[in-house]
């Protein structure tokens, strides 16, 4: 859900302001989240990615096919 979330958010920031910075900073965001994941031993590296794609996933198909 972590990644989910960021993720999920970073893809509306780009696609409603087009701030490549801003959006940048929350990648960065992200992909730090998903190391520390990754790191404590609560996620695995592919629940980490899994939880990135689905988030811009849905909100890909909520933006454009609905």
């Amino acid at each position: 859900m972590h990644n989910y979330g960021l993720s999920a958010i970073t893809y509306l920031i780009y696609i409603f302001t087009n701030s490549i910075w801003l959006s940048t900073l929350y990648l960065t965001l992200m992909i730090i989240t998903g190391y520390a994941r990754i790191y404590l031993r609560k996620h695995t590296f592919s629940q980490v990615i899994a939880g990135t794609i689905l988030g811009i996933l849905v909100n890909y198909i909520l933006l454009n096919l609905i």
